[in-house]
């Protein structure tokens, strides 16, 4: 699961800066098709260097990636009902800290990105349609069965976000939230903030 999810964020990067116009879905997906290649080889060209030092590989993520996630949205469904019972400075405090797990925990993936291809599917949406599911298809470099993966996006604050990503139909929100559901449980709101911050601190991906 981690090393798609890398692969994917692989492919965000001109996927967001595509989408990030108010044209219509398939305009945008066809903008993306065309500078997946150009992405793909800035990758390879500093797969060296990224190997060496993990902070660049931050970097990445932090500068092309993160500004195009909707991290409001998906901090608030991760923390399902939680959301309710947190103040507004645990809100802020989750959502940080989630954000840097998922940064360390997916950039440490990138470099697994070898060689496979993608097949981009229609979009199924109207040209003003502010909430999409574009849909592809992840081929494996060395043949197999292909993945299926779609990202839900939404256009807010004059932009495309995603929100969430769906791979072999498991929701990346979905499993989070489930995964941190009983130590939100056990431990509360400020008590699952800690462990996040704890966790950070230490740079343990999860």
């Amino acid at each position: 699961m981690r090393k798609l999810i890398a692969i994917m964020l692989v492919l965000w990067l001109p996927m967001t800066g595509a989408l990030a116009s108010p044209t219509s879905p398939q305009n945008a997906l066809d903008l993306v098709k065309s500078t997946t290649d150009q992405v793909l080889e800035i990758l390879e060209t500093n797969r060296a260097e990224l190997a060496q030092d993990n902070s660049r590989l931050y970097e990445l993520v932090q500068e092309h990636i993160v500004p195009h996630l909707d991290f409001r949205t998906v901090g608030r469904w991760v923390m399902g009902r939680h959301w309710r019972e947190a103040t507004p400075e645990q809100r802020e405090a989750f959502i940080d800290e989630f954000l840097t797990l998922l940064v360390r925990t997916y950039a440490s993936g990138l470099l697994e990105y070898s060689g496979e291809t993608l097949e981009f599917l229609p979009v199924q949406a109207e040209d003003d349609a502010e909430d999409i599911v574009v849909r592809m298809r992840l081929r494996p470099a060395g043949g197999g069965e292909p993945v299926p993966v779609s990202y839900r996006m939404h256009w807010r604050d004059e932009a495309w976000k995603v929100y969430d990503v769906n791979i072999e139909g498991v929701s990346l929100v979905a499993n989070y939230r489930n995964s941190l559901g009983s130590q939100f449980a056990s431990e509360g709101v400020q008590g699952v903030i800690d462990l996040l911050r704890e966790r950070n601190r230490r740079g343990q991906p999860q």
